[in-house]
């Protein structure tokens, strides 16, 4: 059995160090509304230790939400098979390669797609650089779901805070400030729904075309093995 090394890419990397580090910035403006701010005043932000130390805490928060935000994945998208028109061919290898019938009485399950995988990786490394990635990038919108929510909400109370902090006399300073005030609620009310559903609906794709990826593989090993038997 060949030894399976998985390499840790950029997008694994920016998968917890860009979530982490929007989850931060949010956190540092819900912060700046209240008593506390004086603490972001008194941090050395120009220091190269700090700026190390900031970036080692954004990939940890990063880590922390993806450890939080794993189990709201489904996993329906892995009880089926992608693509469908080859749903019979790609039974029939699964039950080539494990020497099982199982497929011919149960439907095809997310633990059929974990073997599979498994399988994949260790006798297709090659095959499997393609479906890692979509793995990656799938993490990476799951894990950017929570951060863009919360920094949805430090936009909302930045731009009432702005408003109730305003009270001055209508002149142009002050209409302009309100106005930034309003269009900051609005971008923040109407647009992390919008991105979230976009981040939601992405990430469902990679998934899929990760299952697509790992099938076609299979198939293909299936097919090779077929090929490997004739020539003997």
């Amino acid at each position: 059995m060949k030894e399976v090394n998985f390499n840790f890419s950029l997008t694994d990397f920016l998968a917890y160090l860009f979530p982490g580090a929007v989850t931060l910035v949010a956190i540092t403006g819900i912060l700046c509304l209240t008593p506390y701010k004086y603490l972001l005043y008194q941090m050395p932000w120009d220091n190269i230790l700090t700026s190390l130390l900031l970036i080692a805490l954004a990939y940890l928060v990063g880590v922390i939400i993806s450890s939080l935000t794993s189990n709201s994945e489904t996993e329906k998208i892995l009880n089926e098979i992608h693509p469908p028109n080859f749903e019979k061919e790609i039974k029939e290898a699964f039950e080539i390669n494990f020497k099982t019938t199982e497929c011919e009485a149960k439907k095809w399950t997310s633990d059929h797609f974990f073997a599979a995988r498994s399988l994949v990786r260790e006798r297709m490394p090659a095959c499997s650089a393609a479906f890692d990635r979509q793995s990656s990038l799938r993490q990476f919108r799951r894990n950017s779901i929570f951060p863009v929510r919360l920094l949805g909400i430090a936009g909302i109370l930045t731009g009432l805070k702005g408003i109730w902090d305003n009270p001055g006399p209508l002149n142009g300073d002050h209409i302009f400030k309100l106005l930034c005030c309003f269009i900051l609620i609005l971008i923040s009310v109407f647009g992390w729904p919008i991105i979230n559903r976009f981040l939601r609906d992405s990430r469902l794709t990679n998934r899929k075309r990760e299952v697509r990826e790992v099938c076609t593989a299979l198939l293909a090993l299936s097919k090779s093995e077929k090929n490997k038997e004739i020539s003997k």
